[in-house]
């Protein structure tokens, strides 16, 4: 596994262990808990990044030591309202009140709050995933506290000049993200229009299409009768009903043609799957 991969590994591990919990005072692990910073910075320090070693020890210095240690800031690159554009591993910052890891499909994982709704003064372990209710330490769907910024490790960023050259012929990276890079590898492997942009999806759709970037996924409480060239493409290819509107038997027809798990949501792994066959017809 790569250092972002380990790093995510570290928060889920921690997250679903018990014996883990939350405190402000024993903060690095010294009876098992932490705090948000303390979670994050230990989760890139024991995957071989050594933002601890470096400095970081709460959220207010850790946007300075991170960016020394090979994050970049793509925050512009990422829809703070959804989640949208974000990657596994991806640290979620506020830089004075929270902190928290994205691991991809939409959900995060983060230090909270003790037992008793304090920082200090629970305890040991997670009393809270213990009695059954959501853990001090626990694995969420994605929300925006609200983020400061969206910071990426090195080994998965993809700048714009690269991810343009995806698009137009180079290997797709896989990464789970349906991004403009994706799009327009679809665009071009289908013969459509290259644009990078997938117009006109119904918005009752996108609740099946959790790694569709809303960046360049359009979605529409209304208006979108025209659908989308991109999608009919797709669907004629996968062998589904040609309307352009992208939904959950799209999603089962594509997963059956990719031979991966038919669940009607295309979260990550489906779409890594779609970015490899990709990058093998184009070989």
């Amino acid at each position: 596994m790569n250092k972002t991969e380990n790093a995510a590994a570290f928060m889920t591990r921690i997250a679903n262990d018990a014996s883990h919990g939350y405190d402000q005072l024993y903060r690095w692990g010294e009876k098992g808990d932490y705090d948000c910073s303390s979670l994050v910075i230990t989760s890139w320090q024991n995957a071989g990044v050594p933002v601890k070693n470096e400095g970081a020890s709460y959220t207010g210095d850790m946007y300075t030591v991170f960016l020394k240690k090979g994050f970049q800031d793509v925050t512009k690159n990422c829809n703070l309202a959804t989640g949208g554009g974000m990657k596994r591993g991806d640290v979620l910052l506020n830089h004075v009140h929270h902190t928290a890891m994205y691991l991809g499909d939409g959900k995060i994982a983060q230090a909270s709050m003790n037992e008793k709704g304090t920082v200090t003064g629970g305890q040991p372990g997670d009393q809270k995933q213990l009695w059954g209710q959501k853990g001090e330490i626990n694995i969420c769907g994605y929300y925006n506290y609200p983020w400061d910024c969206v910071l990426r490790y090195k080994e998965n960023l993809v700048g714009a000049d690269e991810e343009a050259h995806a698009g137009k012929g180079g290997a797709l990276v896989i990464d789970g993200s349906f991004g403009p890079a994706t799009v327009r590898r679809t665009q071009q492997f289908l013969h459509t229009t290259q644009d990078g942009r997938i117009s006109n999806q119904p918005l009752e759709n996108k609740k099946y299409l959790r790694a569709a970037d809303t960046g360049c996924w359009e979605f529409k409480i209304n208006g979108y009768r025209a659908g989308s060239e991109a999608v009919r493409g797709m669907q004629k290819l996968f062998g589904a009903k040609t309307d352009g509107w992208f939904g959950k038997k799209s999603i089962l027809c594509m997963q059956g043609f990719l031979g991966t798990t038919q669940d009607g949501s295309m979260g990550s792994e489906t779409v890594k799957v779609w970015q490899r066959y990709l990058n093998k017809m184009e070989a």
